[in-house]
């Protein structure tokens, strides 16, 4: 019996490689990459969207504590302002009783110079009286 020689037969034959089936495995990797970059995707919206939010709060925040630091200093201003009002009302009282004061002890003196003011008008106007009658009589 005679063998035939397979392998010679066989190493003429061109050998041609089978194309690549796209396999499930490959199939569901993409799937799976297409699935992971919408939710990349949506998570990045979402986060932006909350970053968004945040940014707005804190502007928000921002010009509250402005409005209670210009309220703050307002305040203080409005109470520097009364309390220099009172210090003014204070101080012009004192004023007020000083002076009171002062006519209080001035006041009977007054009285007297302006007593004797009036009694020397008087013995003038007596005198002057005494000269008209004098030289209306000469």
């Amino acid at each position: 019996m005679s063998t035939i020689n397979t392998d010679a037969n066989d190493s003429n034959k061109a050998v041609v490689a089978p194309l690549p089936q796209p396999s499930a495995t490959a199939t569901t990797n993409q799937t799976q990459k297409q699935q992971e970059e919408k939710l990349a995707s949506a998570f990045e919206q979402r986060l932006d969207g909350q970053l968004d939010a945040l940014q707005s709060m804190l502007s928000s925040l921002a010009a509250k504590v402005e409005a209670i630091e210009e309220d703050t200093e307002l305040g203080q201003l409005q109470q520097n302002q009364h309390q220099r009002q009172q210090g003014a009302v204070a101080d012009a009282y004192k004023d007020m009783t000083q002076v009171e004061h002062a006519v209080g002890v001035l006041e009977p003196r007054l009285d007297l110079l302006l007593s004797k003011l009036d009694s020397l008008l008087e013995g003038n106007d007596n005198e002057e009286e005494k000269l008209e009658r004098e030289t209306l009589a000469a």
